[in-house]
């Protein structure tokens, strides 16, 4: 879970200036169809890249000035003439109509002229109200309940976990492959606080590991392929590390080869092995996840 350069920056001037920090009271959580960054960027922030009909500004809007087009991201759904175009920063909001249809690919969108309420930075989610799926981030309240601690802290790292169910709302159409998730402080636009790729259990350890270094992981018949130079989690009670594999392992297969690297644990029978797990989102799809399933693990 790499936390991105402005936590981090919070981060240290806690730390080492004392300066006080105030948690956000309310998390939201979201999809990236891409893998993000720890910089912030500009034509396309984080490069996190969220579900269909959704884009974000690419140019600053000035209070009281008028526009006729919008500058986006390229745009990953068409937007039809007389569309209702949504602009989220923080708490303010602004409904434009398009004027003309924009196809996929498009990083423009004609509007009809209106001044702008607010001086909408760029970053600003762009959203077709019209035509979108129904994608919205999960606002989550920012306490101990809902955000638990998923592992002891071992020398590789740290990790959070979702302590309560957390749910998507349902798709009216396809949010394509989504392959990460995040968490920012706003529930459109804002700050990218942290962000993990999307995993799942792939089946369990067969052999202990041991704690002597080791290329190879025994366990039982692997239910998600995991390709070559990803990452996989090993978890057992509190006790949780990160492994490079060096090779494909197909489904069925009962080993994952690995750089070799030797265990901080002795993960028993049983302990949980976790694998990148992208989740492509059909219409009529309500994401969800169990408690436990959502895992933030620390560099």
């Amino acid at each position: 879970m790499p936390l991105t350069n402005l936590a981090d920056q919070d981060a240290l001037q806690a730390f080492l200036g004392g300066a006080a920090y105030a948690p956000p009271t309310d998390l939201y959580l979201a999809f990236s169809q891409t893998a993000p960054t720890k910089a912030k960027g500009v034509s396309t922030p984080w490069n996190f890249t969220e579900p269909a009909a959704q884009s974000q500004l690419t140019t600053a809007l000035t209070s009281g000035t008028a526009y006729t087009t919008l500058a986006v991201q390229a745009l990953d759904q068409a937007v039809a003439s007389g569309d209702s175009i949504l602009l989220t920063s923080g708490a303010n909001t602004q409904t434009y109509v398009a004027s003309a249809s924009a196809a996929v690919g498009a990083t423009s969108i004609s509007v009809t002229s209106q001044n702008a309420n607010f001086s909408y930075p760029i970053g600003t989610t762009v959203q077709d109200t019209t035509t979108a799926p129904a994608y919205a981030r999960v606002q989550v309240v920012n306490n101990g309940t809902n955000w638990v601690a998923a592992s002891s802290q071992p020398a590789t790292g740290w990790a959070a976990s979702n302590g309560t169910a957390m749910s998507f709302a349902q798709s009216t159409g396809s949010w394509g492959t989504e392959t990460y998730y995040g968490i920012f402080d706003a529930a459109g636009g804002g700050n990218l606080l942290i962000f993990d790729e999307l995993r799942a259990e792939t089946g369990t350890v067969a052999t202990a590991t041991g704690t002597s270094p080791i290329t190879s992981i025994a366990t039982t018949a692997l239910t998600i392929a995991v390709a070559s130079g990803a990452t996989v989690n090993l978890v057992s009670g509190g006790n949780l590390q990160q492994f490079t594999t060096s090779a494909v392992a197909n489904v069925g297969a009962t080993s994952i080869s690995v750089v070799s690297q030797a265990p901080d644990f002795n993960f028993p029978i049983g302990a949980v092995v976790y694998a990148p797990n992208p989740l492509a989102i059909a219409a009529s799809t309500t994401p969800s996840f169990a408690a436990g399933a959502i895992l933030f693990v620390l560099d």
